[in-house]
């Protein structure tokens, strides 16, 4: 049976590996896998956060830091693409409002235009 330090040195390694695959998962704009990735750390971290008074090796609290980090690292990158989706939705909004103002004027004369166009033979 696994103490719970030699448990949170095997999800530490886990760990390592899953928030490698959310990063790379996120730099090829896989969102889905980014949040099944998530989903299946989510108990890990959990377990961890439960028993981080148990950690007692300096080196596996130093993977923990450095673990931490690059997750930090990742959340705040995908907080910036959030927010650039935002404002670019934002703007794609002001777009569409200003096309609705200015579409019918451009309709109708469109559509007189193409009236006064005779045939002659």
């Amino acid at each position: 049976m696994e103490t719970p330090a030699q448990t949170c040195a095997r999800l530490v390694s886990d760990l390592e590996a899953l928030v490698t695959e959310e990063a790379n998962c996120f730099r090829a704009d896989d969102l889905e896998s980014v949040k099944d990735v998530q989903r299946r750390a989510a108990p890990m971290i959990e377990f961890l956060v439960g028993h981080a008074d148990e950690v007692a090796d300096p080196g596996l609290r130093q993977r923990i830091a450095a673990l931490s980090q690059r997750r930090s690292d990742t959340v705040a990158a995908m907080q910036a693409r959030a927010d650039a989706l935002q404002d670019e939705l934002q703007a794609l909004k002001v777009k569409e409002r200003r096309v609705a103002q200015i579409a019918p004027v451009y309709g109708s004369s469109a559509v007189a235009s193409r009236s006064k166009v005779t045939l002659r033979g």
